[in-house]
């Protein structure tokens, strides 16, 4: 296959909309979110015969469209405990050069809970189907966490895990062009099962001054920074193709 560029593309013309609600009361909280994409003359990948070859190149004949939406709530029952569901559904639809879509619903679930300096974290989300330019469907696998912080004055400490009952997180990969399609999957290291280690320490130096006095001086700085000293991470796989 040879790629080949193309001199000839038009300039995409994009148009969005987007609208969000929110409503909040002390123990629950729920945000919705709309959002739709349109693109005139939007460029995608092209693929056409020339003799024996493939030749790869753009094409800006095709318009786009994208819809995602998404609605979350959070509740609280106690307050170390925060439970947030996150239900979506999204679209992409291509058409004029190559008329193809895909979509999928969307879930994602998240809970943490507080023990004085420890917080324990735990989140999923199910797998879902995204597509882009190069007319691409990719599928993604399911993505779920376990992970436990401590906190003491400056310093921090957390331990995590991703995927833990996953050793071979896929990605599957799908382009149906007719001139030239693919159909592979590929599992990725870092979605598959691991574990990490993260150690931060935030220190202060400088002097620290009143905000009335902050005002009236360009002299003195409060310079914060954070500074992680020791991330590990296990990854038991490796990236393959099958």
């Amino acid at each position: 296959m040879n790629m080949r560029g193309n001199p000839d593309l038009d300039n995409t013309k994009m148009y969005m909309a987007l609208g969000v609600y929110g409503y909040n009361t002390q123990n629950f909280g729920l945000q919705i979110m709309m959002q739709y994409m349109y693109g005139h003359d939007f460029t995608v990948n092209n693929f056409y015969r020339e003799g024996p070859r493939i030749i790869q190149s753009w094409t800006s004949d095709a318009d786009m469209s994208q819809f995602q939406s998404s609605a979350s709530a959070t509740y609280k029952p106690i307050k170390s405990l925060s439970l947030q569901l996150t239900a979506g559904y999204n679209l992409y639809a291509y058409s004029g050069y190559q008329n193809v879509k895909t979509h999928s619903p969307t879930l994602a679930l998240n809970a943490t809970y507080s023990i004085s300096n420890v917080m324990l974290i735990a989140e999923l989300n199910t797998p879902k189907k995204i597509m882009g330019g190069d007319l691409t469907r990719i599928k993604t696998p399911w993505i779920y966490s376990l992970a436990a912080n401590y906190s003491i004055k400056n310093w921090k400490i957390e331990v995590g895990t991703h995927n833990p009952f996953t050793r071979h997180a896929t990605y599957h990969f799908q382009s149906f062009n007719p001139i030239y399609n693919t159909d592979y999957k590929l599992i990725s290291r870092n979605q598959s099962q691991s574990v990490y280690i993260k150690v931060a320490f935030n220190f202060d130096f400088g002097k620290k001054l009143q905000k009335s006095k902050l005002r009236r001086t360009e002299k003195n700085y409060l310079h914060q920074c954070s500074i992680v000293g020791i991330m590990a991470q296990h990854t038991p796989v490796r990236i393959e193709n099958f």
